[in-house]
């Protein structure tokens, strides 16, 4: 995208390889009528660096948008210190600020008859005149952004028009089209079906390694983070702060204390959430590869405790194949029914 050189009294964002926005002792909240304030959580230390997509992650109600907006300056933190670049956010002009930081909010917005070009364009607003004109280099960045989120074919149709994942690609595009060194997402998979959540996510993944984005995604998507972040911030329910390598929070035990409540747990083996609830009956199986995951999988959900073949001779299931169709075979007191599939095969275990 074009290389802007820096106005007076600007940062130059150009050879800043690490730590661009830092907080120290961050404490986040709201206001409350005229005395009383809310804090959602203090003590906060963190650093979103150059090149790294970061997603910020945990429960409903544990504040991750109230932290991903007192980041971006859109809401004033309770006490604490944010810097972006060495300097302290509440002294950028806003102007100066928008060079620098991006943010998209999980809002879906209504821009009328524009088109996806105009609205991409928007970004642009901190560096045209009050009439917010464009030269050439002003539209080339546009279509820049456009072509980095694959959005390039869309430029000519009505934003209200597209499809909810189009619409984000261009809601990106916007941001990116304002060339900051960061950029702030609140839930961007939220209006997306799985497929393109997937794809989404791969493409703030590249935007930060290729192009230095320094990118922090606030997430439902607990497997898409665990796949894609390359820092995972984790907040729990009382505010505390786990920052690392997915893996390194998962091995740690961080995850499976911050997702757990009344019956559900997150399994550090899979990477998936669980029934915690005692099963009601066991049940062998004799299975191996992907019939085995899915069949147990299968019976796990439907109540069962599946264990090893040598422990029940009485009841058990085995998987076998036969003229190269999988048959799921339930073994009682001496007889055997094979089932065509695993739906079959929990029809006649409930019988």
């Amino acid at each position: 995208m074009g290389d802007f050189a820096p106005e007076e009294d600007e940062i130059d964002l150009r050879g800043i390889d690490t730590g661009v926005l830092q907080a120290e002792a961050l404490q986040i909240g709201y206001q409350q009528g005229r005395n009383e304030r809310v804090s959602v959580a203090r003590d906060l230390n963190l650093q979103l660096k150059k090149g790294e997509l970061a997603c910020l992650v945990g429960p409903n109600g544990v504040g991750k948008s109230t932290l991903l907006r007192t980041l971006a300056g859109l809401q004033p933190m309770l006490s604490g210190r944010i810097t972006l670049l060495g300097k302290p956010l509440n002294r950028y002009h806003p102007r100066e600020l928008a060079k620098a930081l991006s943010v998209v909010l999980t809002e879906q917005v209504n821009v009328g008859a524009m088109r996806a070009f105009d609205v991409a364009a928007l970004g642009r607003h901190p560096y045209t005149n009050w009439l917010g004109g464009m030269d050439k280099q002003d539209e080339q960045t546009v279509r820049e952004a456009l072509a980095a989120v694959g959005a390039a074919p869309l430029s000519e149709r009505f934003f209200n028009e597209l499809s909810d994942g189009e619409r984000q690609k261009v809601m990106i595009a916007r941001a990116l089209a304002q060339e900051p060194l960061i950029l702030l997402l609140d839930e961007p998979t939220a209006f997306l079906d799985l497929p393109r959540r997937v794809v989404l996510m791969q493409m703030l993944h590249r935007l930060a390694h290729q192009l230095g984005k320094a990118i922090l995604v606030s997430t439902h998507d607990l497997d898409l983070a665990l796949h894609s972040a390359d820092m995972v911030w984790l907040m729990d329910m009382s505010g505390n702060m786990n920052v690392g390598a997915p893996e390194d929070l998962v091995l740690g035990g961080e995850f499976a204390h911050a997702f757990t409540q009344q019956g559900v747990r997150f399994d550090s083996k899979t990477g998936n959430f669980s029934f915690s609830s005692k099963p009601e009956r066991r049940i062998a199986l004799s299975a191996n590869g992907l019939a085995r995951l899915w069949t147990t999988r299968a019976l796990q959900r439907a109540g069962f405790e599946v264990v090893p073949i040598q422990m029940i001779q009485d009841e058990f299931v085995e998987v076998a194949e036969i003229d190269g169709e999988l048959v799921w075979r339930l073994h009682r007191a001496g007889w055997a029914v094979d089932h065509s599939s695993i739906y079959a095969l929990l029809l006649s275990l409930n019988e």
